[in-house]
């Protein structure tokens, strides 16, 4: 009777850890449940535009070809060789305008303004303030107010602000294709 006793006692003791265990896989399995969900709204769900991740201007491309510069006119259009592509997405539910770009370094003996084409005329873009869209892709053809050599322009850096008070500072212009100088 003894042995039986103690062997009904380590059923017990069995049948306990078993309950515990089956609590802890429960509470696991909800706890994982919930993190697959969290994700299937997070990365799965479409969220309205522009309320999930980064909301601003995001640079995709840069390209200066050399030439000769613009010149500033209310009555002649932008007639320089020289040309600034850039390729900019606009990540934000609202227009974003450009509102200033200083080139400088290089070859280039002080800092130039860029110039935009508008009608009937080339003005710097602080003063005609280029849009870029909302939820889309935009590409601006500049003209730098500067003379730039012409194979290839080198160590030049770009300043660009915008209304939404973004500023990309320090960024290394890359010579366009030679094809398209």
């Amino acid at each position: 009777m003894i042995l039986h006793k103690q062997f009904a006692d380590g059923c017990r003791i069995n049948r306990k850890s078993i309950s515990s265990t089956l609590a802890t896989a429960l509470i696991m399995g909800i706890f994982v449940g919930l993190v697959i969900i969290g994700l299937v709204f997070a990365y799965v769900i479409p969220s309205p535009a522009g309320s999930q991740g980064f909301t601003g201007i995001t640079l995709t491309q840069v390209l200066l070809y050399g030439g000769n510069a613009s010149v500033d006119s209310l009555t002649q259009p932008c007639s320089g060789d020289s040309q600034l592509d850039i390729t900019l997405l606009n990540n934000s539910t609202s227009t974003i305008t450009m509102t200033n770009i200083t080139l400088y370094g290089g070859s280039l003996p002080k800092n130039s303004t860029v110039l935009v084409p508008v009608s009937n005329g080339c003005l710097p873009v602080a003063q005609s303030d280029p849009p870029i869209a909302s939820e889309s892709s935009t590409q601006l053809t500049l003209y730098p107010a500067a003379d730039f050599p012409l194979f290839p322009p080198r160590d030049c850096i770009a300043e660009i602000q915008f209304s939404d008070g973004q500023n990309f500072s320090g960024i290394g212009l890359v010579p366009g294709p030679l094809e398209n100088q």
